[in-house]
């Protein structure tokens, strides 16, 4: 639902083509229930601060997990730690079997990760930036043009592919970058604040595709929008001060009340 009231349909991923679960290569319930992502009592310091104590984490194919937690509570630094990008001082990052920090090519060509502040070249366009994506992860031409414009239109940015991403407005920018990484079709989304600059019906439309992005793929997202958070995950993890302090499904209307009273110690929400 947008702002003024229009219900959007359902998008689809541009160059996307559905599969039954039945007739994915290697499919069945096996592979849907694969870990995609471990993390065993990952630790890490910044001088004398303890950022993240002892957290683990286990997500799964077709999971969309919530990191839920205050500015501060470690949810950055644990999505740089997953993607490799971060060295823990202890623990283990598995990415589909591979460790996470020993640069794995096939490990990173798993994970699509976007940070807070997403990391464009000012001096390309959208067009132009998006091409280079496609060629840094060896996306074929025809397939990485598709999608791109696919993307693009949906995101209403088709006017602006020739624009300078200087030029853009923040909101814009996040547009480019989630494109960015959509554009790849990861199995595994690592996105810090997706939804951080979006007009109401871009951060709707950024929910349905992830909401679709697959039953053989999962998602993470951290994000301080509850209710858009409410609507696109199934599981929401808590961080306070560097530790996992909760775990649980999202029920749908709860969330914001579940966490308040996580909060105020006043109920126990359980897995």
């Amino acid at each position: 639902m947008t702002g003024d009231g229009r219900r959007l349909a359902t998008p689809r991923r541009p160059g996307a083509v559905a599969l039954r679960p039945s007739a994915r290569p290697g499919g069945g319930q096996r592979r849907m229930t694969e870990a995609l992502l471990v993390l065993e009592n990952i630790r890490k310091r910044f001088g004398q601060r303890e950022v993240l104590h002892d957290v683990s984490l286990t997500v799964r194919r077709g999971e969309r997990v919530a990191l839920l937690g205050h500015n501060g509570a470690g949810k950055s630094t644990l999505l740089r730690v997953a993607t490799g990008l971060l060295a823990a001082d202890g623990g283990l990052a598995i990415i589909g079997g591979l460790p996470a920090a020993a640069g794995h090519r096939e490990a990173k060509m798993l994970v699509g990760y976007l940070p807070d502040v997403p990391p464009l070249y000012e001096a390309l366009t959208p067009a132009e930036y998006l091409e280079y994506v496609a060629a840094l992860w060896n996306i074929p031409s025809r397939v990485a043009t598709e999608r791109a414009a696919g993307y693009l239109k949906q995101y209403q940015l088709w006017e602006a592919r020739h624009t300078w991403i200087q030029n853009l407005s923040k909101g814009m920018r996040q547009k480019v970058g989630l494109i960015s990484v959509f554009l790849r079709e990861p199995p595994l989304l690592l996105l810090d604040e997706p939804f951080s600059g979006l007009d109401a019906e871009a951060a709707e439309l950024t929910v349905q595709l992830l909401r679709t992005w697959g039953d053989d793929r999962a998602v993470i997202v951290a994000s301080h929008d509850v209710e858009l958070v409410e609507r696109l995950a199934e599981r929401a993890v808590v961080l306070r001060q560097g530790r996992m302090v909760a775990d649980f499904p999202v029920r749908r209307g709860r969330l914001a009340t579940d966490l308040r009273q996580f909060a105020q110690g006043a109920a126990e929400v359980g897995p």
